[in-house]
């Protein structure tokens, strides 16, 4: 409905802008925060060598393979 009603007001533009960005915080960047050690404030992700049945590597604990480029 908001994507329907953007060419006529500039309301509905900054709702959607506003729940993408929303989504993307709270689906990226507090997952992510809470991984952060204390001690030091690093990032670690575990790489997995054999999970992916093709070879390649996996990361998780975070997943940082699975951030959009762009973020």
């Amino acid at each position: 409905m908001l994507k329907r009603m953007e060419p006529y007001h500039p309301l509905p533009k900054i709702v959607l802008e506003y729940r993408r960005l929303q989504k993307l915080k709270s689906t990226y960047v507090d997952g992510i925060l809470q991984c952060v050690r204390d001690e030091d404030n690093t990032l670690s992700t575990c790489w997995e060598l054999t999970s992916a049945a093709t070879g390649r590597l996996t990361s998780s604990s975070p997943n940082l393979q699975g951030i959009p480029s762009g973020i």
